[in-house]
């Protein structure tokens, strides 16, 4: 347990338990009441990570958006579009479509959180991928015994239909719980990428928030796993803004390890990564530009926080690049 609560900020049984409560809930109770109850859980939740946190939990957010539909369809429409016995298949199934949206594409919630100027430790893909996979099977098998040539009786067909959805949510928060206490072992599984694109002795930077007055690094992303792909990882990142020139485009190198503190007792690691490039063209993102380094330590409040501290050593990297080079 101390395990757990000292990795609190990873655990993603924060945003399952809401789901969970209104799945194994609607066994109980009337749906009506069910849905209300586990979207009240769910408001409440996302505002405390919002405003206390400084976060924002993908299953939080997924299970308060497919539980505030199902239950405003229910309050508003009654039976027309959500009709009896059939809340869970459909609740399953938006889980399923939110999981299979961040599981195929989790750039999507890092841009989303980005843009509200939120963070996470974690990036959800491994339990999301478990819920794409036995939410798909499980909505298959209704499908065939719902219209297959086997009959089934009412009840075997209630207990296959109702069970096995909350059974995936909490297998997903079980994985989670030993995840996190693996992840104790094993220092940097979870941690921030930062890449920095250097040429001539200049940095590649872009606008970081709506005004564009504080420049940053343009590649940042979490990563989660074993500590020797984060380069292989690092390398993806940049390649929706690289365009090589030369026959063997260099990869990002590890620069740089360093812990951030974030609030009184939760540390973030970063892997700092310089990108050498042989051409300024090879390197474009959205409203970016070169800078040297002279004319960032001529107005250092035009900077992000993080690249100060980072400078030194990009510095230092970006000239021994030149020389090399």
């Amino acid at each position: 347990m101390r395990v757990l609560l000292n990795h609190k900020d990873k655990i993603v049984s924060f945003g399952l338990l809401p789901t969970i409560i209104t799945l194994c809930g609607l066994y109980f109770f009337p749906t009506t009441l069910m849905l209300g109850i586990g979207f009240s859980v769910s408001v409440v939740a996302l505002l405390y990570d919002i405003f206390r946190l400084r976060s924002l939990n993908f299953f939080l957010l997924q299970g308060f958006a497919a539980i505030g539909v199902c239950f405003f369809l229910r309050l508003s429409t009654g039976y027309d579009y959500l009709p009896p016995k059939s809340i869970t298949p459909t609740l399953e199934f938006m889980l399923l479509t939110g999981a299979f949206i961040h599981a195929t594409s989790p750039e999507i919630y890092q841009n989303f959180l980005k843009r509200l100027r939120l963070s996470t430790n974690f990036t959800y893909t491994l339990e999301a991928k478990i819920i794409v996979i036995l939410s798909s099977l499980h909505l298959l098998v209704l499908l065939f015994l719902k219209y297959g040539p086997l009959p089934v009786s009412p009840h075997t067909f209630f207990y296959i239909a109702y069970l096995p959805p909350s059974a995936i949510y909490i297998l997903c928060l079980a994985i989670n719980a030993a995840g996190i206490r693996l992840a104790a072992r094993e220092d940097g599984a979870h941690c921030l990428l930062r890449i920095a694109p250097v040429c001539r002795k200049q940095i590649y930077l872009t606008p970081h928030n709506d005004s564009k007055s504080v420049w940053d690094l343009p590649v940042e992303a979490f990563f989660d796993g074993p500590v020797h792909k984060a380069e292989q990882y690092a390398a993806r990142l940049v390649q929706r803004y690289f365009t090589p020139r030369s026959a063997h485009p260099i990869l990002p190198r590890l620069l740089l390890k360093y812990r951030l503190m974030q609030g009184r007792a939760c540390m973030k690691q970063v892997r700092l990564y310089i990108f050498p490039l042989h051409h300024e063209s090879e390197f474009s993102a959205s409203g970016g530009r070169f800078f040297s380094f002279d004319e960032i330590g001529q107005a250092p409040e035009r900077f992000g926080q993080m690249l100060k501290k980072e400078l030194g050593a990009l510095q230092m990297a970006a000239e021994v690049w030149n020389e090399f080079d």
